[in-house]
């Protein structure tokens, strides 16, 4: 009860696939065994680094757009095993040091439509003081060699085993992808990043939240601590 009553984090080392990370069992009501499910996770995902690229010289030589359409299928499969270990009211971080829509907006957007129970937490009360940008809500997908697609109908059938219908923006509006932080380099002297906060709803609350509703959100009382809430996360997804 001590450890409780103080908050003090405990944490545990693994060495899993983020893919398929297993559930944990735990004793329930009536010592009944049930899955444990997590308050808070980050998901630091694997990216092609290209918000790296003023201190990480060696991404230069190996950046292609190959290993960024790659790396949306694998990003898609920790983001979603992270909220199915999420109980209801958790909050899941999503983030990369890449500035690609496809790892970024792409990936959070195709989630949100697998799992309609998240919703898009806003992150302009996160951070104060970080400049940043809001995401982007259209984007068009560029194939290695080149040639650039809309929307995936357009997609050559050549082209299909690398361009997934994930990958597009299609309905982004609805989502509110603009509450995602998108850092860029040059607004204030750091690498490029992605940061959103995704929150898993009860079933009877699936609705949209509004920028306004941040004070609610974040259940801190005053604006000092909003990044320290914004922060938290417990079982990172690396």
């Amino acid at each position: 009860k001590q450890w409780y009553q103080r908050r003090v984090a405990i944490t545990a080392g693994t060495n899993e696939d983020a893919t398929r990370f297993p559930n944990l069992k735990v004793l329930g009501p009536g010592d009944k065994t049930q899955v444990l499910k997590f308050d808070r996770i980050l998901c630091d995902v694997p990216c092609t680094g290209d918000g790296t690229l003023r201190k990480n010289y060696a991404i230069w030589g190996k950046w292609s757009q190959a290993q960024a359409l790659g790396i949306h299928k694998l990003q898609r499969r920790i983001l979603l095993r992270g909220m199915d270990m999420l109980k209801p009211g958790g909050r899941l971080v999503y983030s990369t040091c890449s500035l690609n829509p496809i790892e970024n907006e792409a990936t959070v957007l195709s989630a949100l439509r697998d799992r309609p129970e998240f919703r898009l937490l806003p992150t302009e009360g996160c951070l104060e003081g970080l400049k940043r940008v809001e995401g982007m809500t259209n984007w068009r997908v560029m194939h290695s060699s080149g040639t650039w697609y809309n929307k995936f109908e357009e997609v050559e059938d050549r082209h299909r085993k690398a361009i997934a219908p994930t990958m597009f923006s299609g309905d982004a509006a609805v989502h509110n992808l603009q509450y995602c932080m998108r850092v860029y380099p040059h607004l204030q002297n750091t690498g490029g990043f992605f940061i959103c906060i995704l929150e898993k709803q009860q079933v009877e609350e699936r609705t949209q939240v509004k920028a306004s509703e941040i004070e609610t959100i974040a259940d801190l009382p005053d604006k000092k601590e909003k990044s320290t809430d914004c922060d938290s996360a417990l079982i990172p997804l690396l």
